[in-house]
């Protein structure tokens, strides 16, 4: 009796704690969480050189768990768990450090925006809305990475604000004109279309900008078109960033030749008028540009 007690007493034993192992999470669901995590702190902008490694573990443990390699399992979570605690480290490090750095930063853009105009002036506001939002939602690694990234070009701003000013001195009150003809070996160069475009700088901020082309660009076609352009004119360095709030077609003329008969056959088109307020025919040229292309009128 004594010896069937002694015998059965491991048995219960093993069987308790197989049911306890039983219970408790599988490699999966473990795996599963970890994936979780990853995410989450991902999302939460922690950089992927700190997640790189937990990802590769979680690859080799769903591996291992696919070849029923237990050993090869078990060490890739042991190792995808260290660095797991690693990176929730790093955030939580990084995390209790960055509002105040954050602030910092917003109101030295803030600062340095009282020195800039126009574009460059966008610039420090698009960025600061930018780092709000990061910091509405939670995401100051983000944060702080986008108001760091404008400090860091603040230099290069003020390089473009003067660029901006000089240009702005130069330009205003002034009207620039580029004519030029398309010539072709079967058109007659008397009838070679003309294409001229007018931009108007007005000292107060506004412009024009008026596009037409006439006669024969082709043996086939010719054209007899104005377009013009209204809105406001600024600058990015020495870009000149043309802002249309209307846009209209005074005429659209063509003619198409008909190569069965040899006769002109015409193609007209509406005139229009339109507002425009989704910056679908802004334009912009460069300098360079400006004085290569245009001559300068007034």
């Amino acid at each position: 009796m004594l010896r069937l007690r002694t015998l059965l007493l491991p048995a219960v034993m093993v069987a308790a704690l197989t049911l306890t192992v039983n219970c408790g999470p599988s490699a999966g669901e473990k795996l599963d969480t970890a994936q979780e995590k990853i995410d989450a702190l991902e999302a939460k902008g922690v950089p992927h050189t700190q997640l790189s490694m937990a990802r590769v573990n979680l690859h080799n443990a769903r591996d291992g768990i696919e070849k029923r390699d237990n050993r090869k399992v078990k060490k890739a979570i042991e190792d995808m768990n260290t660095q797991l605690e690693r990176a929730e480290t790093f955030y939580s490090t990084e995390v209790a450090t960055l509002g105040p750095k954050i602030q910092e930063a917003r109101s030295r853009l803030i600062k340095a925006k009282e020195d800039l105009t126009g574009f460059q002036a966008r610039r420090i506001d698009s960025v600061i809305a930018v780092v709000d939002s990061f910091v509405k939602v939670d995401r100051p690694l983000q944060a702080n990475l986008a108001a760091q990234g404008l400090i860091e070009r603040l230099p290069t701003l003020a390089e473009d604000e003067e660029k901006a000013r000089k240009m702005r001195r130069e330009l205003a009150g002034s009207v620039w004109v580029d004519e030029r003809r398309t010539l072709h070996s079967q058109v007659e160069p008397r009838d070679a279309a003309v294409t001229t475009k007018t931009l108007t700088f007005l000292r107060n901020g506004d412009m024009t900008f008026v596009e037409t082309r006439r006669g024969q660009s082709n043996p086939s076609f010719k054209e007899d078109w104005e377009f013009r352009s209204w809105g406001t004119f600024g600058f990015r360095g020495d870009t000149v960033m043309l802002s249309v709030n209307r846009y209209q077609a005074v005429r659209q003329n063509f003619q198409v030749l008909n190569q069965g008969t040899g006769e002109w056959e015409r193609q007209m088109h509406e005139p229009f008028d339109s507002t425009i307020a989704d910056g679908s025919q802004d334009r912009f040229i460069t300098n360079e540009n400006l004085r290569e292309d245009f001559k300068r009128r007034r």
